[in-house]
């Protein structure tokens, strides 16, 4: 799972006032089947909504819904008189799929729920976090290039934008906080089944939140001391490094480490995760070629994944083990099971075929070799390239964001059984399994169509992302001259990638580009189109 959000610290230090005489439960899964590991990738919280959880990701579900729809109703994102709130988390990339079944009667998919026991049954509070869904979980696209209303689990959800998020949900708690009495009038409105024990919570809870939202102010002025990224883009590292406490809220900091996020079809042939490399398996080299993988493979590079939840969902490094076979058992079978995506579009199959000939040629050694089983290219070997920065020139903020510290730090937790942290002055050469609909491209989203990629000169300096559509010919965010055609109704809102920020730059893998022809460029384009 990848996104990176420190949701926040606006309810820190709440544990602290509140005691901490109530376990949380561990839940421990026996067996997955499909289904099972289908609804807990889309639903579960993986014990991260606790009372430790209100100091970092978690946050109070009733407030913070409530909030939103104060601020929809004063920007005019709904009327006066809506109180719907899933209008407003559609414009950050939560939806809700057709064609995948559970209880989004409350929440959209992506956001998940739990109630915490703040002093046993007397004092509880419904908390609210994201799930693997929220980063994983995408839109498919039909024959014209335009979103789909149905989801496939695994390939990623290229609208979600966690910056908006976090900044809509401080400025509504904001506006909540101006008037408690009439807040909590509204609130009641959107959740008349609100229990007594709730109510008490929430009014402990206001003092807390008033202090940390003015410290925040005073301090930062927003949720976060770094920017989360934008539409498809997150910020994993510093948002590590922030539950870490390796950051705090006195000051905002240079992190600029922004990723897109990949799809996580064949996975397990990679011997080292995140696009730098930096988390190895313990004991094992990272960058060596891999024509299969074992049942050993998934368990250890799963076990890795199960970190993600540390930035992702603020889980602690010690619930981290404790819920390491949960969450290996999910990742091991979503992966395994995953459903990669075929284009919608037409192909031309003799120039698919050219297309081939020039990719195995010219891009496999560092990309993977494939196979054509009936007319579908399969993966079969991948080199696990590690590209030094001076021979790709990609932005180097994502790999210099893996910072001595973190790289301590991340070594002496409990996971340092099955993970090392290393530092790597480049990037790992990519997994270009579902390619067609993980736009926008280069590690850091920085070029918004495979013709743009394979055309250095021509990468625009700026361009809309969320809720685009889909070029079925340049393959990639559907443009023009930067901004989205005429007629094309985004389902999020968009906003300007401007590659000129730190961060941000679409330079890099050039010169394997300029060998190309026209016509190669076309051909290569034409058989992506099948990964």
């Amino acid at each position: 799972m990848k996104f990176s959000i420190k949701s926040f610290y606006l309810i820190g230090h709440m544990c602290a006032l509140l005691l901490s005489s109530c376990s949380e439960p561990e839940s421990r899964v026996e067996k997955i089947t499909l289904s099972d590991a289908q609804s807990r990738f889309v639903f579960s919280d993986f014990g991260s909504i606790s009372r430790h959880g209100l100091s970092n990701n978690t946050i109070p579900l009733k407030i913070s819904l409530t909030g939103l729809v104060i601020l929809g109703r004063q920007n005019g994102w709904i009327s006066a008189e809506s109180i719907d709130y899933k209008t407003i988390l559609s414009r950050f990339g939560f939806f809700t799929p057709q064609n995948i079944t559970g209880d989004f009667n409350l929440l959209p998919m992506g956001l998940t729920r739990n109630t915490i026991n703040l002093l046993g049954p007397f004092m509880q509070v419904e908390g609210m976090n994201i799930s693997c869904a929220a980063c994983h979980a995408g839109r498919v696209y039909d024959h014209q290039g335009a979103p789909e209303e149905n989801a496939i689990l695994g390939i990623p959800n290229t609208n979600i934008n966690f910056e908006g998020y976090l900044r809509a949900i401080y400025d509504g708690l904001s506006l909540y906080l101006k008037d408690t009495e009439k807040s909590q009038n509204l609130l009641l409105q959107l959740f008349p089944k609100t229990k007594l024990s709730e109510k008490i919570a929430m009014m402990v809870m206001y003092r807390i939140m008033d202090k940390r939202l003015s410290d925040l102010e005073e301090n930062i002025k927003g949720p976060l001391p770094f920017s989360s990224g934008s539409p498809g883009v997150t910020n994993g590292v510093a948002s590590l490094k922030f539950v870490l406490e390796l950051l705090d809220t006195k000051k905002v900091y240079p992190e600029y480490g922004f990723t897109s996020i990949p799809s996580i079809g064949d996975r397990f042939f990679r011997t080292a995760l995140l696009y730098d490399g930096a988390y190895v398996p313990q004991g094992r080299r990272p960058f060596e070629s891999r024509t299969e993988w074992s049942t050993d493979d998934e368990e250890v590079l799963s076990s890795i994944v199960a970190t993600f939840t540390m930035p992702t969902m603020g889980q602690t490094p010690e619930n981290v083990i404790k819920r390491l076979d949960d969450v290996v058992k999910v990742n091991t079978t979503i992966i395994k099971n995953f459903n990669n995506p075929k284009y919608p579009g037409t192909i031309n199959r003799l120039q698919s075929e050219k297309g081939f000939k020039i990719y195995s040629a010219k891009c496999a050694s560092c990309h993977g070799s494939y196979e054509m089983q009936e007319n579908s290219p399969v993966l079969t070997s991948f080199p696990n390239t590690f590209s030094p920065q001076a021979d790709m020139n990609s932005d180097p903020h994502r790999w210099q964001a893996m910072s001595s510290e973190l790289i301590n730090k991340v070594n002496s937790l409990p996971s340092r059984a099955f993970l090392k942290a290393q530092r790597n002055e480049g990037y790992v050469a990519p997994l270009l399994t579902s390619l067609w609909i993980t736009a926008p491209y280069l590690h850091n989203g920085s070029v918004p169509t495979l013709w743009h990629l394979l055309h250095p000169d021509k990468r625009p300096d700026q361009f809309l992302v969320g809720g685009h559509h889909i070029d079925l010919d340049k393959v990639g965010i559907a443009l023009k001259g930067g901004q989205y055609p005429e007629g094309v109704k985004p389902l999020s809102t968009p906003e300007l990638y401007d590659t000129r920020l730190p961060g941000r730059s679409n330079r890099g893998h050039e010169k394997e580009f300029e060998i190309l022809g026209k016509d190669e460029k076309l051909s290569l384009i034409e058989f992506l189109k099948l990964l």
